[in-house]
């Protein structure tokens, strides 16, 4: 990496999305800059943009990392369950489609069948609810242990909705990544998460 790149990065995101991102900005933006640092290749998220220009709700995850993928020559794999969010997405992320893999389908089996190694895991799905959080820490649990084979030593983690009552999704997976030798290197209402390996060493091989 070049400081070039730290500069462009920089300006790209403080420029286009700080304000947007709100309480999203210093995770994404932390995020982002250890994915350029690492010349991330693969990209997945679960949870997918729903509605056009909801950055307080849903946070237009997806918009952002597609952006990415395609300023930085990676690839994004946006999941999710419902056909027809994932063709709202489609339409609102079309210039940047030849970097995007749109895929219909349960996040955990998705994550269970992923092949390739995933350098930057984002996990968004299943709506929270403060009076049963119960099922979606659950699923986030399950897409956690699901992907857990394609992640690697520099891999970087990223989990949305987690300032909110017990923990918010990530109330489960957060203990289970810390069990299996992640940190958490960044927490505000998202979570940042990366391997304890990775903290000590810049050897990028995958493990």
């Amino acid at each position: 990496m070049q400081p070039q790149d730290i500069y462009d990065y920089h300006a790209w995101f403080m420029g286009k999305y700080s304000r947007l991102l709100k309480a999203r900005t210093g995770t994404f933006y932390q995020a982002l800059m250890l994915a350029v640092a690492r010349n991330v290749k693969n990209i997945v998220e679960t949870g997918t943009l729903r509605k056009a220009d909801n950055w307080e709700g849903d946070g237009q995850s997806t918009l952002l990392l597609a952006e990415f993928a395609s300023r930085y020559g990676c690839k994004l794999w946006t999941c999710d369950i419902d056909p027809s969010a994932i063709a709202v997405c489609r339409e609102l992320t079309s210039p940047y489609a030849s970097h995007v893999e749109y895929v219909v389908s349960d996040s955990v089996q998705f994550l269970r069948d992923f092949a390739d190694p995933i350098d930057f895991l984002y996990l968004d799905s299943m709506d929270f609810t403060h009076t049963n959080p119960g099922p979606p820490q659950d699923h986030a649990l399950r897409e956690g242990q699901a992907a857990l084979h394609a992640l690697h030593a520099q891999s970087i983690i990223l989990l949305d909705d987690c300032l909110l009552v017990r923990g918010g999704k990530g109330g489960k997976v957060i203990p289970y990544f810390l069990g299996q030798g992640w940190q958490v290197i960044g927490i505000k209402y998202q979570v940042l998460m990366t391997h304890a390996f990775s903290l000590m060493s810049e050897d990028p091989s995958k493990t």
